[in-house]
């Protein structure tokens, strides 16, 4: 009886393919995240291959962008380029700020379980206030000049 050795199966990831400079102008891709991404409809082409690249610029935008010429494709590309960057900005911008609000809940939480306090006394509510702008808007030391003497705060009465 005789035994066959067969080659393991080809793996994507064990080609090392690269992203080439041209395709941005022939096809509006770019390489973001190691996969190539689309500048017109912002897809991911699953695998990193000038012919799948091709197949989906000509089956989705083939006859709308084929009409641009060289410095025409130029101008486009850098300008879908440029709205792409601004889009991975303003979400990036917003993630940040979450995480910083996250954060600040999280330092209050601890001062307020370690310091037995109620949040209602002037001082300690004045510390945990200081701690979020420090967290939150840490180049505004505005805050720390706050004064909690009687004179000039008032009292509310509800």
């Amino acid at each position: 009886m005789k035994m066959s050795y067969s080659k393991p199966k080809r793996k994507v990831d064990d080609e090392h393919r690269q992203f080439q400079e041209r395709w941005t102008l022939q096809y509006f891709f770019v390489e973001f995240n190691g996969s190539a991404t689309c500048l017109i409809c912002k897809e991911k082409v699953a695998v990193l291959k000038e012919y799948n690249l091709k197949r989906h610029y000509s089956t989705k935008h083939g006859d709308q962008y084929e009409k641009y010429q060289e410095d025409e494709r130029k101008k486009r590309a850098t300008q879908l380029q440029r709205e792409l960057t601004s889009q991975q900005t303003l979400f990036y911008k917003a993630k940040k700020d979450a995480d910083a609000a996250v954060e600040a809940s999280y330092v209050v939480s601890e001062m307020i379980a370690k310091a037995g306090k109620p949040f209602t006394e002037g001082q300690f509510m004045k510390d945990c206030m200081l701690k979020v702008a420090d967290i939150l808007c840490p180049e505004k030391r505005t805050c720390s000049t706050i004064s909690l003497i009687g004179k000039y705060s008032g009292r509310a009465d509800y």
